[in-house]
């Protein structure tokens, strides 16, 4: 495999619950990469869900604004016609 072009490494110790390292080796096995990897995957991932629900009432409310666009011109079609 290729290296990490990120030389910006820091060391982390930690415990964990065996339950969840016997998930994440196995999560590293599906996809074939090193655990270590596999930790950085699944951290990026939740850090970028955790991301996306933040922003989500600002989509939402984009949304909406389009949504009622929407009706309006639908609104206005209907009294034209």
């Amino acid at each position: 495999m290729a290296r990490s072009a990120n030389k910006n490494l820091e060391r982390v110790n930690m415990n964990l619950p065996s339950h969840i390292v016997e998930r994440v080796k196995e999560y590293a096995d599906d996809l074939g990469i090193n655990v270590t990897s596999a930790y950085i995957v699944l951290l990026n991932q939740a850090l970028e869900q955790k991301s996306t629900i933040n922003q989500l009432p600002l989509i939402m409310a984009a949304f909406n604004d389009i949504k009622n666009a929407g009706l309006l011109e639908n609104e206005k079609d209907k009294v034209d016609n």
